[in-house]
Order: structure tokens, then C-alpha cells, then sequence
């Protein structure tokens, strides 16, 4: 379940040399010497790898900074259950007594995603000292681009990273949602809300939910849209990702932008419409957050005497994500209108130049069909 293998050769590393942690406590004048009582603990008991799993009601202990958290293993199928199939006999004959449980009644071959993330430790990890890279490193932008970054630096196991901030405008996601189901945008499958949540960025590096307004290379700093915070840095990193544009067309932001722009005056040329909002708000979920009460969006969307309607404009696959959400959130569908506009090209698979062909492939990054099936889309529609 979990790519420890990237870590440890496991042949050399016998079943009973494993353990697991699952309390620890150490007082605090004795934390400086973390890494020793680690390796005077797995000495005692004749132990080669320290293991710890971190739940969603985990509190994480203070050796935590002395393990490293390791990759949630992808299965190569889409579907929450398991196959029928026979597996290769040379595959099987590797793990020997399959009915050799190590954890209590756990089947470590389901094939399914683990429900928790989890951190190891081993002897000779902890005979090599971290080096403390002090260098302050900003990433701008929470994309997918953004959290690879963060994770391949916090993967490096003799080098321990101890600035680095993330802008992050309105958190991540998955400090808003616990379900797939209550997402309101499309994601990408490299990430996913459960490796979101095993990745514990929020506990291991420092998230702020500001915006980047301005950048004065001469000092190393960037503006924040807080009061005209300032943020210094010696490496910045832009991760913005491609955002939708169609309101700043007509010299627009989002309500949720537009708000603290009033409150803080970061632009005072963009102007926007109360009850407007755009996908790529990074204050969308807190928009429409069920928890904010009867005067909130979804509050007057759900409200039992004369609730408001809402009108989603677009044809990309945030529209139906964003449908799926509302109606998740107690929203009737009746009360959700739904404007396709035309499609700005055709679905083309012959080419007369290689720029015909660039041209097309452009159009399709920045105006995506939700559906590369016709069929699926008028079914959908349908259904709607």
C-alpha cells in the first residue's frame, strides 16, 4: 500500500526487524535528542524499521520531524473493489504464507488505498544527521505543480527543510471538503482529496491563505494583499496554474476577490458584481460553505420560504462538478439553471498545416470539452 521500497531494500530487512509506533511521548528537554532514543529504542528491541500511522484524529508526536512520510501506492484500476483475477504464481510464491497477518485482521492485499498516511524510520536513516536547509523558499500557488514541488523537497531524506511557505488564497481543499462528492471544481487525478489529506502540508510546512500583489526583486520580497504585508525569500517559486479569465474580459474578479480588495485596496481598477462568481475563486468554497447560515449562499439556495435560484454559465467540466456540489449541498435542482454557450470550435481530427494543428490543440487547453463523447454529453444533458 505504501512505496517504502523507495527507502529500504526489503530483502535485507527481515518481518520481525518491523515495528509499529503507536504512542510517543518524550519530555521536552530531551527532544534535541530525538534521533538518539530512536536508535537506542530499535537497539534494545532488535529492530530495524519504525513505523507510524497517521490518522485524521492523529496528533502528530515530536519524533514526527524525524520520519519520513512515504507515497500512497496507485492501483492500477479505477473501481472501489476488488478484482477477480488469479495472480502469477512466481508473484504469490514472493510473499510465502499469505495467511501471515501483521497487523491485527488487516488484509495487506485488498488492493485498496490505505485510509491513512505513513511515516518510517530505519537504523541506517538514522545514523546519517539531517542537514538543515535554511533557505527560505516561497511557492506561489497551491496547483499540482505546486504541491510536487513541496513534496519532492520534503522527500529528500538527509536534507530536512524548515521554511517553506506555500500562498495558498483560501486554503487547501481539503480543509474545506470531506468528500469527493462535496467538491465543487474539477482536480486532476495526481492528486486527489485523499492525497491531499495524507500529505499533512499543513503540518509540515507553513500555509497561508494570502495572494501575491507585487514582487520587489531588489529586496526579495512579495506584497501580500494583507495590509501590505511583505514576505521575504530567497527562492520564489511560481505555481499558478491555469485560471479562467472570462470575468477580467469585461475588467471583473470574483465576489470573493473582490471583497478583500474593497478591505485591504490591493486593485482599485477591478471592480466586481455582488452574487457573480468565477471557478477558479480561491474563496469559492468558503462561499458556499453549508455552515455559514441563513444568509449565506447556500443559505438563501436552501431556505424552506421562497429560496433564490442560481445560474451556472459554461460548458467546460467544472460546470456539472459544480452542479454535483450544489445539489450535494442541499440545493434543489430545480432551483439551478444551467446556460451552455456556443462551442467556440469544432472537434477536429484532420490537419492541412502543423499550425492548424498547434492552433486547435491551444484551443482545447483553454476552452476543454467536458466530454470527449458526444453521446455521453447528450446523455448528461439529458439527465440534467
Amino acid at each position: 500500500h505504501f512505496s517504502i521500497q523507495d527507502y529500504m531494500l526489503l530483502n535485507q530487512h527481515p518481518r520481525s526487524g518491523f515495528s509499529k509506533i503507536i504512542h510517543s511521548v518524550l519530555n521536552p528537554v530531551f527532544i534535541k535528542y530525538s534521533r538518539y532514543v530512536l536508535k537506542e529504542l530499535m537497539r534494545l528491541a532488535n529492530k530495524t524499521t519504525l513505523f507510524f500511522e497517521t490518522h485524521p484524529t492523529t496528533a502528530l508526536p515530536d519524533i514526527f520531524s524525524e520520519m519520513i512520510l512515504t507515497r500512497n501506492r496507485k492501483f492500477p484500476h479505477l473501481l472501489e473493489r476488488k478484482w477477480d483475477y488469479e495472480r502469477d504464481p512466481e508473484y504469490m510464491e514472493k510473499f510465502q504464507d499469505l495467511k501471515y497477518v501483521q497487523d491485527g485482521n488487516r488484509d495487506y492485499m485488498d488492493e485498496k488505498e490505505a485510509p491513512f498516511s505513513l511515516s518510517m524510520i530505519t537504523k541506517k536513516l538514522l545514523s546519517v544527521n539531517k542537514i538543515n536547509n535554511n533557505t527560505r523558499i516561497v511557492v506561489v500557488g497551491a496547483s499540482d505543480t505546486g504541491i510536487s514541488f513541496i513534496e519532492s523537497l520534503l522527500s529528500v531524506r538527509y536534507v530536512n527543510f524548515p521554511h517553506i511557505v506555500l500562498l495558498a488564497p483560501g486554503g487547501l481543499r481539503n480543509n474545506h471538503v470531506k468528500s469527493e462528492y462535496m467538491q465543487l471544481k474539477q482536480y486532476s487525478t495526481n492528486y486527489t482529496l485523499k492525497d491531499m489529506k495524507n500529505l499533512l502540508l499543513d503540518s509540515r510546512i507553513t500555509v497561508l491563505d494570502a495572494r501575491m500583489v507585487d514582487i520587489n526583486r531588489k529586496e526579495k520580497t512579495i506584497k501580500l494583499d494583507r495590509d501590505g504585508a511583505t514576505l521575504p525569500y530567497d527562492v520564489l517559486v511560481m505555481t499558478l496554474g491555469l485560471i479562467d479569465v472570462a470575468l477580467q474580459e469585461f475588467e471583473l474578479v470574483s465576489e470573493g476577490i473582490g471583497e478583500l480588495n474593497e478591505k485591504y485596496g490591493c486593485y482599485e481598477d477591478k471592480k466586481y458584481i455582488k452574487g457573480v462568481f468565477s471557478i477558479d475563486d480561491p474563496y469559492l468554497y468558503d462561499k458556499f460553505s453549508p455552515n455559514k447560515g441563513k444568509n449565506s449562499v447556500i443559505g438563501q439556495l436552501t431556505r424552506p420560504k421562497k429560496p433564490e435560484n442560481i445560474i451556472v454559465y459554461g460548458r467546460s467540466l467544472n460546470v456539472y462538478c459544480f452542479i454535483n456540489g450544489l445539489i450535494n449541498r442541499g440545493v434543489k435542482p430545480e432551483r439551478i439553471m444551467l446556460v451552455l454557450p456556443p462551442k467556440s470550435f469544432e472537434k477536429k481530427d484532420n490537419f492541412q498545416t502543423n499550425q492548424e494543428k498547434y492552433d486547435y490543440e491551444d484551443m482545447l487547453v483553454w476552452d476543454p470539452p467536458a466530454f470527449d463523447d458526444e453521446d455521453v454529453e447528450k446523455k448528461v444533458l439529458e439527465t440534467l
